[in-house]
């Protein structure tokens, strides 16, 4: 040995069902808590056929969300937001905008695309709709 850490370098491969349990099996080696990745949430999203992906999003307004997607205004105000835990005043200090700014940004998007994305599960579904988009 020659002071390096033996510690082993894993490649995820297989199914997502076999990636997440490989990664949670990791996790429970270790003392300290890893989340996921955007990467490994991305690789686990890209494992899944078109075909699937398309009834995934059936039933949303892509062009609506599209257009979110691909303003860096609206999409920094919204990963902003999901770093804070959902917390507006939090968000509001950390894009250095007052807090009712940041409303009617949130109240824009949700106009647009029927997703609050101050409601956890539709921020969830906000979420995976842009991997979707991005692996299109």
């Amino acid at each position: 040995m020659n002071g390096k850490s033996d510690e082993k370098k894993t490649v995820k491969t297989g199914s997502p069902r076999n990636m997440l349990r490989q990664t949670r099996s990791e996790h429970t080696k270790k003392d300290e808590l890893k989340l996921f990745s955007e990467e490994d949430i991305k690789a686990v999203f890209a494992c899944v056929s078109q075909e699937e992906r398309e009834k995934l999003a059936a039933g949303y307004d892509l062009k609506a969300l599209a257009r979110i997607f691909e303003d860096e205004s609206a999409m920094e105000t919204v990963n902003a937001l999901l770093r804070n835990d959902l917390s507006v005043c939090r968000t509001a200090r950390e894009l250095y905008m007052h807090r009712n700014t940041l409303v009617y940004r949130l109240n824009t998007i949700y106009r647009r695309t029927g997703l609050d994305v101050r409601n956890f599960e539709m921020a969830v579904t906000f979420k995976i709709l842009h991997y979707l988009y991005l692996l299109k």
